[in-house]
């Protein structure tokens, strides 16, 4: 229970009782300026200079269905309801994966290689909440830009994030492992990103409660024995799809970097890079389609 005076520094007392034991303390620290930013719009030092204010009825309420909520492992960012991904604030569901910071990495990758395009055509296939497509969108401001997803009700999410945004792309369902060329075939593309499943059945045993719980397991594995499934159907539709000279970017499994410099190879890619991201692990490919 709050205490009698229900204040910010009580609501905060409040959570770390109810919280201890699911997160660290700095983490439930982190976690509660992030509710308090998201139920009420503050920031860092409107949280610091608000400690003493009474917090209402319904604001108390809110804050509990929160905390009840991570108790029972949600993710954060599922309990909110949107995350920060480069300029764009994304609403997220359990329909989506939760963007993470090594996609971003793979955002300002292209970036930066592609600055020179003018109008460039981008594919992005296995879009989920649209974040690696709206934000080339809103990087490239002259391109088209489409965002493929197997999953109906991520494309919704998808959607619903382009006009939160404010940013056009055409998003599509398609099944990349089960399509014929002539349901991508209307464009030749500049570029080609992709962040598929690539997480091995046999890590979950090492992977996190709230990862396994909550978040679509159809966007996360792929068998151990056929782990670069979605990379080889998403380079044959390459192999017709992408200019010669385009360019193809995958975010990979830390230990698959060689097979999958190997395999873009073998579709007659060149200039096949393997780069790290900020934790020092392999973690996406690129390749120039000759």
């Amino acid at each position: 229970m709050f205490t009698i005076d229900n204040t910010v520094k009580s609501a905060e007392s409040y959570c770390l009782d109810k919280l201890n034991g699911v997160y660290s303390d700095r983490e439930i620290r982190q976690i509660i300026r992030s509710i308090f930013s998201h139920l009420f719009d503050w920031n860092s030092a409107d949280f610091l200079l608000r400690n003493n204010k009474r917090l209402s009825e319904s604001d108390l309420l809110r804050l509990r269905e929160a905390i009840k909520e991570l108790q029972s492992g949600r993710p954060l960012q599922y309990v909110l309801g949107t995350v920060q991904f480069q300029d764009l604030s994304l609403e997220v569901n359990e329909n989506v994966l939760i963007p993470r910071p090594e996609t971003e990495e793979l955002v300002r990758l292209i970036g930066v290689d592609c600055a020179g395009l003018h109008e460039p055509r981008i594919l992005d296939i296995g879009t989920g909440s649209g974040c690696i497509a709206l934000s080339l969108s809103s990087m490239f401001k002259q391109s088209t830009v489409c965002g493929v997803d197997v999953d109906i009700n991520a494309l919704q999410v998808a959607e619903r994030n382009a006009r939160r945004n404010g940013i056009e792309v055409n998003f599509k369902q398609l099944d990349i492992l089960n399509c014929n060329r002539s349901e991508l075939d209307q464009l030749q593309w500049d570029i080609i990103v992709s962040n598929p499943p690539y997480v091995l059945e046999s890590d979950k045993s090492q992977m996190e409660t709230n990862v396994l719980e909550f978040e679509p397991h159809q966007a996360l594995f792929v068998p151990d024995n056929d782990a670069l499934i979605f990379y080889d159907a998403i380079l044959k539709h390459a192999d017709y799809g992408l200019v010669a000279g385009g360019q193809i970017y995958f975010e990979i499994h830390e230990n698959k970097g060689e097979q999958m410099k190997r395999l873009l190879e073998k579709y007659a890619f060149e200039q096949v890079e393997i780069m790290k991201d900020l934790f020092g692990k392999s973690r996406f490919v690129r390749g120039v389609k000759r």
